[in-house]
């Protein structure tokens, strides 16, 4: 599984991002994936969607807080180098799902939503 270590929080975690105006879920995970990523992916698949307060619910250094509703994808077609583009990513590295480092709750709870996904092909609400 690839991550960043993310510049606003100094923790690892899975590459995100917000859309911009006019844009479609697809567009949005093509382009922050290239930004954070350096990598051109395709074929996104939706696996799940992340919408419990208790662990979408997140404070930034600066004290904001902001309530999460996350569409999570995967992809297995991909293609480019690993490259921190846009400052957001402090270091990009791919883990084995037994022996990820430490991250958020909410990105821990989509990790473990695309372990069910997989084993049970079924859309999971997080």
């Amino acid at each position: 599984m690839l991550l960043q270590k993310r510049s606003d929080l100094s923790v690892w975690g899975l590459p995100g991002g917000n859309a911009e105006p006019g844009e479609d879920l697809t567009s949005v995970v093509e382009r922050e994936v290239f930004e954070e990523t350096g990598l051109t992916i395709k074929n996104a698949k939706p696996f799940g969607f992340g919408c419990n307060p208790e662990i979408e619910t997140v404070e930034f250094p600066n004290g904001d807080q902001c309530q999460f509703f996350v569409m999570n994808f995967f992809t297995e077609s991909f293609s480019g180098n690993l490259v921190m583009l846009d400052g957001e990513s402090l270091a990009l590295d791919w883990f084995d799902l037994s022996n990820l480092p430490e991250i958020p709750p909410n990105m821990k709870a989509s990790i473990l939503a695309y372990n069910s996904y997989r084993s049970t092909a079924e859309f999971q609400m997080i």
